[in-house]
């Protein structure tokens, strides 16, 4: 599955002496309904696995879409919520 496969590839990051990652963190993951209503979750098990890892993360926060543009593999939109106020 995805975990396995992410978490082989990371133990190949450690052994090849890397420190660390970073991560996207997307608006549209993190607060996908209403504002101020927030889920971590996924992003939280990512710093636990990491960190049980002994590598580093840094978070970048993302308040912009992802995807969209030529070779993009990946798509999060802004929250709806956010979309609904500009029309």
């Amino acid at each position: 599955n995805n975990l396995d496969e992410l978490t082989q590839q990371l133990m190949m990051l450690k052994q090849a002496g890397v420190a660390g990652v970073m991560a996207d963190v997307w608006w549209g993951i993190t607060e996908p309904d209403a504002p101020g209503e927030y889920c971590f979750d996924g992003y939280i098990k990512l710093a636990g696995l990491l960190r049980g890892m002994g590598l580093k993360m840094q978070a970048v926060m993302s308040f912009h879409q992802c995807g969209g543009n030529v070779g993009d593999t990946c798509y999060i939109p802004l929250p709806k919520w956010v979309l609904k106020v500009g029309e």
